[in-house]
């Protein structure tokens, strides 16, 4: 699932990514399931389906803490040749 989200992500002009963009991606990809607004978390309090977004939210805190302490795996970017081979 994570390289899936990474090849919907990645910039469609891009042929490979520096650093900070994929700093960028990264920070993007924690936020993957955070409500954007106060009435989007209200929505979601309030949703039937407020067990699978705690499920949700744990798996976030989790790679959150795997980001902070060793990173999360992810396909080099910063490369031409495995930029192109994850699309």
């Amino acid at each position: 699932l994570k390289l899936a989200w990474f090849k919907d992500n990645i910039p469609k002009d891009a042929t490979s990514l520096s650093v900070p963009e994929i700093k960028q991606l990264m920070a993007k990809y924690l936020r993957r399931f955070k409500a954007e607004t106060k009435a989007e978390q209200r929505e979601v309090e309030h949703c039937s389906v407020s067990m699978s977004i705690d499920m949700s939210n744990a798996l976030v805190d989790q790679e959150m803490r795997e980001y902070k302490t060793a990173g999360l795996s992810i396909p080099d970017l910063t490369s031409k040749v495995h930029l192109e081979k994850l699309r």
